[in-house]
């Protein structure tokens, strides 16, 4: 907690959408990882800058799914355009509203079908985009946050974490903790944005997480696939037909 404040998290359900996972398992990931580059999407936002965070209505909302999906439109915004575009909490808020419930968060794939169906409001843009459900190999999820711009990440959070949220770093417990305070999902489950190695984007900071704490807590990753920010990159996935695309959108429509 901060000021009295305890943060929200709002990932109902990790299970992914069967869309994403067949988009998912069609990717060439050798060929990703072999033109991967280092990247940092996060840094240019400059979300230190705001005091206390800005947690974008996650502090008070269960609307960190939403919160995610935004913040990496808002990476690719800036990485592929210059742009200076930031979500706003009402923003985040707002979008729970159409893809979850106000009072208990997001399916995971609610998210991935609506951001395909109906697209992302930002502002005067509409983002539409494809999830693509990933592996947690760490290579894997390194070269694809380099490859669409950033990744959403999932996770099933302690609950030690919960007294501490504001951490630098997080990590596994240290030994003698209680195996209810480290249960994987004891506080409950939360997306986040990631867009640099071994970082990412919560409660409007950018703790940096270990690979043991990733390994033990991460439970589901996926790329969103944005039209506008591979065109304008001049990035391509092995193997996927940009011409595909509406097809796609309309089997995210038709698939439970």
């Amino acid at each position: 907690m901060r000021n009295g404040t305890r943060m929200m998290l709002g990932l109902r359900s990790a299970a992914p959408h069967p869309q994403s996972v067949r988009l998912g398992a069609s990717l060439d990931l050798a060929a990703i990882i072999r033109q991967a580059q280092s990247c940092d999407y996060q840094t240019p936002l400059d979300l230190g800058r705001f005091v206390p965070p800005n947690a974008f209505g996650n502090a008070t909302d269960p609307c960190c799914v939403e919160v995610a999906y935004l913040l990496l439109a808002a990476m690719r915004r800036r990485a592929a355009m210059g742009s200076t575009w930031l979500p706003t909490g009402d923003q985040a808020i707002a979008l729970l509203a159409k893809w979850g419930d106000p009072a208990d968060g997001t399916n995971l794939a609610d998210a991935q079908r609506l951001a395909a169906v109906q697209g992302m409001p930002l502002g005067n843009d509409l983002d539409v985009c494809l999830s693509m459900q990933l592996p947690l190999d760490p290579a894997v999820l390194d070269a694809a946050a380099w490859l669409w711009g950033g990744i959403l990440l999932c996770w099933a959070l302690p609950l030690y974490l919960q007294d501490n949220p504001y951490a630098e770093t997080w990590d596994v417990a240290p030994p003698g903790a209680s195996d209810a305070a480290t249960a994987p999902g004891g506080w409950g489950q939360h997306a986040t944005a990631s867009g640099r190695r071994d970082a990412i984007v919560s409660w409007g900071l950018q703790p940096e997480v270990t690979p043991a704490f990733q390994a033990r807590y991460l439970v589901a990753a996926m790329a969103c696939d944005s039209s506008d920010f591979m065109t304008t990159t001049g990035r391509t996935v092995p193997g996927f037909d940009r011409a595909q695309v509406p097809a796609l959108v309309r089997a995210f429509g038709g698939m439970a």
